[in-house]
């Protein structure tokens, strides 16, 4: 009787639960990062672009195909909500160092980051980071982790995704190429605007360190292993 009144009240329960279909939700979290999580890249990219207002709208679209790409991506099931909760939460975090501190999410950063003591973790844990986590992390992924992805067939959502990603490649890659004066302009003189991008640069910068970081063990544990053997 208690599995079936447990059952009942689940199956209650999602009746309430809205549902998104799962490009839906790739796109809604794409656009979430772009104009939430981006506050400090958006403001360099306009007064670096402050004389070509046409290159600055033009790289809103840009950078929303490039994020589209990332989420749609992944948009498959059991896979997607864990990889979109990460972004956000790379993304979060970044936001905050950047934002508050002017701080990159770079190689560094993120090799300091590994390498902080608890003490100085403890120090870190400021109201403003429980607030900016609880407001930009804690809501959005509370929300995605509730309501119901509705999944494509698999052969259609190859399609879906293979076409949409295709579509956003081709909108990037044209507008780069339209406004690639400007572009290569600005990454050329101001490399400052490209390590603000979230969660693109944290997510390059933890991947080269993670590499790094394990070519160095193999260098080291290499010697050990011949001694051994002789």
């Amino acid at each position: 009787m208690k599995h079936m009144a447990a059952a009942t009240l689940r199956a209650q329960l999602n009746r309430f639960r809205p549902q998104l279909g799962d490009l839906v939700t790739s796109i809604v979290v794409a656009v979430y990062l772009l104009l939430f999580l981006n506050v400090t890249f958006w403001s360099k990219a306009g007064l670096y672009l402050k004389n070509d207002p046409s290159a600055y709208a033009a790289l809103w679209v840009a950078i929303f195909a490039l994020f589209a790409i990332g989420t749609v991506a992944v948009s498959i099931k059991y896979i997607i909500k864990p990889v979109l909760i990460l972004y956000i939460a790379v993304a979060t975090a970044a936001a905050w160092f950047t934002d508050t501190y002017g701080v990159f999410v770079d190689t560094d950063m993120v090799r300091n980051a590994f390498e902080t003591t608890k003490a100085e973790t403890q120090d870190l844990l400021t109201p403003g980071l429980i607030k900016h986590f609880a407001l930009y992390f804690f809501l959005p992924t509370a929300f995605l982790t509730w309501i119901r992805i509705v999944h494509q067939p698999f052969g259609r959502k190859i399609r879906q995704n293979v076409i949409t990603i295709f579509v956003c490649l081709i909108v990037f890659v044209s507008l780069g190429a339209a406004f690639y004066k400007p572009y290569s302009a600005v990454v050329r003189t101001k490399r400052d605007l490209v390590k603000t991008l979230n969660p693109i640069t944290p997510l390059v910068s933890t991947t080269k360190y993670i590499l790094g970081a394990s070519q160095e063990i193999i260098i080291s544990v290499k010697p050990v292993g011949v001694d051994a053997k002789n």
